[in-house]
């Protein structure tokens, strides 16, 4: 190793420092390397104790929902946000933890003539390797500040994605409360195709007969012809709620076409609260995650006002330093001790940040209160138009129930030439338009059963 040149010596303690370097790196003493983690949102997402879509009792739904968790990519938005809020929150936690690394480094020193030491030294070459140790005393708490922030923070990323699940899902029952609504007007359009060919066939009988005249033959045919088109306008609106399925379940339109019609039960019997309160509402996703991000900014004001005092920070160093010859044994070194640091000047940056602080508190404080408002207000107005529907929908029964029984006499007396059609046409159009009213008002019974669960917060 004498023998080697200065320049040999200098890159072979070089290339050693590397090597160290690659395979010790920077150690943590708490926090262990993250690992990656493979996009699993069903895993991620926790399902609700008691999933309110089970009480319609239609498996075609429950499969349509786990489809959905599995493949939504707005559930996998909410999914990867919560694994970087969780990885911001261990990161976090390591700069409360003493932290220890490797130093390694062989340089060259440049002077014009050489450097000469005592007894003839060289100087030009300098080593150094050991181990650095750093402890930061947290005395001011910024540091557990930013711990608590963080930790808020990946709380209030969990009740994201409990919240864009409780939109998955509802989104998806109600959408397939109105496939089945639409799969009932049908079956009322195509009945309606057969009344009014029924009394086209019956003007073109008396027409025949010169019983009539032209002109209430061609109303007949019209009033047929436009029971035929409001089927396929109907069978449009069928194919647009299936793509429409297909596409918040995360899937290509091939998927919405292939369902079958619904089979959906009653609304269930969901016992309104007598009252709204805080309680209640507290328990949404949305506004439990509205809370979190307001202590998070708690936390930033505190973080902040802690950065005007010192950071006190706990050194130390073991090693080996090679000044001169770098192929001879270098002298092993070694020190302790406190390090302070005092900010004095920065241009008023730290006051800058708590301003900015104070004011992130004061947007997530009024977040959280906007939450709770809207929160109550749809709580409030679906529980009003749930207590409405019943008397709604009992009357519009009556109110069929009588157009059935109009349009049956008023059959009658035109079969038997005491009514004109025209007179046979409204009381047509009046017992359809009340049947569609009937069919609409149960679809809503479901679609507000549904609303009701996420004004609620469903079951989180």
């Amino acid at each position: 190793m004498d023998s080697l040149p200065p320049e040999r010596r200098f890159r072979s303690v070089l290339i050693v420092c590397v090597s160290l370097l690659a395979l010790t790196g920077s150690v943590n003493v708490a926090v262990a390397a993250p690992k990656s983690e493979a996009l699993d949102v069903a895993t991620t997402f926790k399902l609700p104790a008691h999933p309110f879509w089970m009480r319609y009792g239609d498996p075609q739904l429950d499969q349509l929902i786990a489809d959905a968790i599995n493949t939504s990519p707005s559930l996998a938005v909410a999914e990867a946000r919560l694994r970087k809020a969780r990885a911001s929150f261990d990161g976090s936690k390591g700069a409360d933890v003493p932290a220890l690394s490797f130093l390694g480094t062989a340089q060259k020193l440049n002077s014009s003539g050489g450097a000469e030491g005592e007894e003839g030294l060289n100087l030009d070459e300098l080593g150094v390797a050991g181990l650095n140790f750093g402890w930061e005393l947290d005395f001011w708490g910024k540091n557990r500040a930013a711990v608590a922030a963080a930790s808020s923070q990946a709380r209030a990323s969990e009740a994201d994605m409990a919240q864009a699940g409780l939109i998955l899902t509802t989104s998806l029952a109600t959408a397939y409360i109105d496939l089945a609504r639409l799969y009932d007007e049908r079956d009322l359009a195509l009945r309606a195709v057969e009344v009014r060919g029924d009394s086209a066939g019956l003007v073109r009988q008396k027409f025949d007969n010169g019983l009539t005249n032209r002109a209430e033959l061609q109303l007949a045919n019209a009033g047929s012809a436009t029971a035929r088109a409001e089927v396929a306008a109907i069978d449009e609106q069928i194919a647009a709620t299936r793509n429409l399925i297909a596409a918040l379940a995360g899937r290509d339109p091939d998927y919405g076409q292939s369902l079958t019609r619904p089979a959906l039960k009653g609304p269930s019997n969901f016992t309104l609260p007598e009252r709204i309160d805080l309680d209640l509402i507290g328990r949404r996703p949305d506004v439990v995650a509205a809370k979190w991000r307001a202590e998070a900014s708690t936390q930033g004001v505190k973080r902040a006002k802690a950065a005007f005092y010192p950071n006190v920070n706990l050194m130390a160093f073991v090693g080996k330093v090679w000044l001169g010859d770098l192929s001879v044994e270098g002298t092993t070194n070694s020190n302790i001790g406190p390090a302070i640091t005092l900010p004095l000047f920065d241009g008023g940056k730290r006051k800058a940040d708590l301003r900015g602080a104070k004011a992130d508190k004061d947007a997530a404080v009024a977040d959280y209160n906007a939450a709770i408002i809207n929160a109550m207000h749809g709580v409030a107005d679906v529980v009003a138009s749930e207590r409405a529907l019943e008397g709604r929908l009992k009357d519009s029964q009556l109110a069929l129930d009588g157009f059935e029984e109009a349009y049956r006499l008023t059959k009658l007396r035109y079969d038997g030439g005491l009514s004109n059609y025209t007179t046979l046409l409204q009381a047509e159009q009046s017992l359809l338009a009340q049947r569609k009213t009937v069919t609409d008002l149960k679809s809503r019974a479901l679609s507000l059963d549904v609303a009701l669960v996420r004004a609620l917060g469903g079951d989180y």
